[in-house]
Order: structure tokens, then C-alpha cells, then sequence
């Protein structure tokens, strides 16, 4: 069986864990992504890997999906809300200190070529990924291959304006603003006396029956909703 160690790194926090060649994932764990320290993030990386590598040491190498543009060789033109990582060679340093050969991809892409391999999409070749975290991340797949545009920066969903006031510097990528995450807490924490700094409160919230956590989530879903409607009609996916 080949073993890989994968990593998933968010605004929010790295996941990691052994995948097996069947996309079958064990040995999971986490830690809070360390956004503004490029050393010690880079340094939580490698211990992540050298905790795979105590259960399994045969792993064939390291796969790692982020947000931003990345180069086929590694680099992080841009690394969306991991900004101590824009400009560097992530995949160069991972395979400098740990001596396993890595991939770097773009996290939306990584998930539409998942769910090609072992998913949803098994079968359709012409499809849109979509995904949902500290912002929103997206793919496209056209004649069974990544589109990637001139620049690599293709699916770059993030940055649609959908609502008159999508533009926020301070998010530095993602905008798309009603429909991140982040856009969802900063919408709640504006009307609530009682602040959260975890989205998932505010679903469990709703599902107690605040009122003011219902609205805001059907806020969030329309923005959503407007988002995929452009981009329907725009690639006209499967």
C-alpha cells in the first residue's frame, strides 16, 4: 500500500493525516494555522509530517493543498489568508527539511481533483468546485482538466463582487464577502451582544431558534446562491 502524508492548510487551521493510494485518510490531526510567523508555521508543518512518519515510515512524500496561486514548482505567487507563506518556495522547504519530495496545490483545485478521483465528480468533465472556509475558494474543470488561466489564478471566486459592499481591504483576498466565512461572523458580531469568533456557533444558534442567527444564515446562503448562479450561467458546467 502507498502512504502519503497530506496536509490542509487553512486561514483557520492545518489538518493533516496518512492517505492511502484509495484516498482513504487515518491518523488525522490539527493545529491553528499560525497566519503571521512563517518560521514557526513552516516548523508546525514539519512536525506534522514527522508524526505521520512515527506511524508510517514509508511515506512516499508530502501532498498540500492552500489557499492562493501556486506554481507548478511550489511557489506561492499568492497565499491568500497564510499570508507569511506569499513568496516563498513551500514545496523547496518542505522537501529541504523533511527529505520527502512534496506538491503543492491550490486548495480549491485539490478538492475538484478529489472529488474527480474518489467522489461526486467521478465521471462528469465539465464541473465547478466549490469551497467554504475562512473565505471561498473555487475550480474549474473543462475537458477533464484544471483550468488554470494565464497567470494560474483561475477560479479565483473569492474576489466576485455580489454585494455592494464585497469590497474589504483588510481580508486581502476572498472578498465574496456575504459568502465567507469570515463575512458571516463580522455580520453576526455586528448585531449580537453576544460575539463569536466560531461560525459554527452561530448555525447551532439558528438550529436553538435565535432569530438573529436565522437571518444572518439566510443572508449568507442568499450571497451564496448569487455567487453560483453567476458562475452557472457563466461556464455552463455538467
Amino acid at each position: 500500500m502507498k502512504n502519503y502524508v497530506g496536509l490542509d492548510i487553512g486561514g483557520t487551521s492545518v489538518k493533516y493525516g496518512l492517505v492511502d493510494e484509495n484516498g482513504v485518510v487515518s491518523n488525522k490531526g490539527h493545529f491553528k494555522t499560525n497566519v503571521d510567523d512563517q518560521a514557526g508555521l513552516l516548523k508546525d508543518l514539519v512536525t506534522a509530517v514527522k508524526n505521520i512518519q512515527s506511524v508510517d515510515k514509508n511515506v512516499l512524500g508530502i501532498g498540500v493543498s492552500m489557499p492562493g496561486v501556486v506554481q507548478a514548482d511550489g511557489f506561492l505567487t499568492t497565499s491568500g489568508a497564510v499570508k507569511c507563506f506569499t513568496g516563498i518556495n513551500l514545496a523547496q522547504l518542505l522537501e529541504e527539511k523533511t527529505g520527502l519530495p512534496a506538491k503543492i496545490e491550490n486548495g480549491a483545485n485539490a478538492v475538484a481533483i478529489a472529488e474527480k478521483w474518489i467522489g461526486s465528480a467521478q465521471g462528469i468533465h465539465d464541473y465547478i468546485g466549490l469551497v467554504l472556509g475562512t473565505g471561498v475558494g473555487g475550480a474549474m474543470i473543462i475537458n477533464d482538466q484544471i483550468y488554470r488561466g494565464a497567470h494560474a489564478r483561475s477560479g479565483e471566486f473569492g474576489w466576485m463582487i455580489v454585494e455592494d459592499d464585497d469590497i474589504d481591504v483588510e481580508m486581502g483576498s476572498l472578498n465574496f464577502r456575504g459568502a465567507t466565512v469570515i463575512g458571516l461572523i463580522r455580520r453576526y458580531n455586528q448585531f449580537s451582544d453576544q460575539p463569536v469568533e466560531d461560525a459554527r456557533l452561530i448555525f447551532k444558534r439558528a438550529d436553538d431558534g435565535e432569530v438573529l442567527a436565522q437571518n444572518v444564515l439566510k443572508s449568507y446562503y442568499h450571497s451564496l446562491a448569487k455567487g453560483i448562479i453567476n458562475l452557472k450561467v457563466s461556464f455552463d458546467p455538467q
